[in-house]
């Protein structure tokens, strides 16, 4: 049986999930609205919703934004 609080499936605050990524929670709040960043799930009823993040979604959202050395086109 899988533990629901494995690392891979920890639902995380935006607070916690900025610091995961090394983000302001600001900027996490913007890629919200923007439609970008990684991928959240909301709980509870309409505007006052809780934004929550799975720890596989923020891993997987770090594996598709390129660092710093990679280039921006891939592998030459």
């Amino acid at each position: 049986m899988s533990n629901p609080e494995s690392s891979e499936d920890r639902l995380l605050s935006p607070p916690e999930a900025a610091e995961f990524l090394g983000l302001s929670e600001s900027t996490l709040s913007n890629y919200r609205v923007q439609r970008r960043g990684p991928a959240y799930i909301k709980s509870g009823p309409g505007v006052r919703a809780r934004v929550r993040y799975r720890t596989s979604a923020l891993v997987a959202y770090t594996r598709t934004v390129p660092t710093s050395d990679q280039p921006k086109g891939g592998a030459s």
